[in-house]
């Protein structure tokens, strides 16, 4: 067998990265999908990464490590990027943008490389006391090394089990891009938002798009990504509600 033919059975992989929004000061979720779509622009706003302690984040290389952030989730699964779940810090809603995953690559966009510090593993934290070993030379150097260590670090998370808590956020499989995502509109897969708000959003991409002289662009894709995948798939195919369920409105 071909790999190609291997992979397109992997349920549990996905072709695309997703981008959701969330609320923040005055904004909510739509109204930051909003400004992505005037901008053409997802701006790079949270500095992240093993450089991110209390210290560091003072620092001029602790602020050069703002990215913007993916997920690799199948489309099905989607929804669980923004449930409601038990003690969950980040609020995502259902509003964003997919890639898929090769065009995510060129621009720069990088898996993120999820290291374990759970209280009595055997492995004994080597590869976490090797990066702490590292953020140390970047906060205290301005070599060349350090520049080096500061540009990988965004890309590398802890994640483990403690007796006073837990940091397990390995199976958002999380996507990180260093800077802001410039786009065109022609790499953009698709579009999310909640369903009663998909007219807005398709109006909004269609003004910016004729505003900015865009040509044999195809009609924006608007889904919700709380749909199953089954009418996800019926509307990339273009069917109308009262095709897919007799129970449509």
């Amino acid at each position: 067998m071909h790999i190609t033919e291997v992979l397109n059975r992997r349920a549990d992989l996905s072709t695309f990265v997703v981008h959701l929004t969330k609320s923040s000061g005055a904004n909510s979720a739509k109204e930051n999908l909003l400004s992505i779509i005037d901008a053409r622009s997802i701006e790079s706003r949270s500095p992240m990464g093993w450089l991110q302690t209390p210290r560091a984040r003072a620092t001029v290389a602790g602020q050069q490590q703002r990215v913007a952030c993916f997920s690799e989730t199948p489309l099905e699964h989607i929804f669980s990027l923004f449930a409601d779940i038990d003690d969950r810090r980040v609020h995502l809603e259902p509003y964003g943008l997919a890639f898929t995953k090769m065009t995510a690559r060129r621009k720069g966009v990088l898996p993120v490389w999820y290291v374990d510090r759970t209280a009595g593993a055997e492995h004994q934290w080597r590869i976490a006391m090797a990066l702490d070993r590292l953020r140390t030379h970047a906060l205290q150097h301005s070599d060349q090394i350090a520049a080096d260590v500061a540009a990988i670090l965004p890309h590398f998370e802890s994640m483990g089990t403690w007796p006073q808590g837990q940091k397990e956020f390995w199976w958002e499989r999380e996507w990180r891009k260093v800077g802001s995502l410039d786009f065109a509109w022609a790499e953009v897969a698709f579009w999310f938002a909640a369903e009663h708000d998909h007219r807005e959003i398709r109006d909004a991409l269609r003004a910016k798009m004729n505003e900015t002289g865009a040509v044999n662009i195809p009609t924006p894709t608007v889904l919700d990504p709380s749909w199953g995948l089954e009418r996800m798939m019926a509307k990339l195919v273009g069917l109308p509600d009262t095709a897919i369920t007799p129970f449509s409105q």
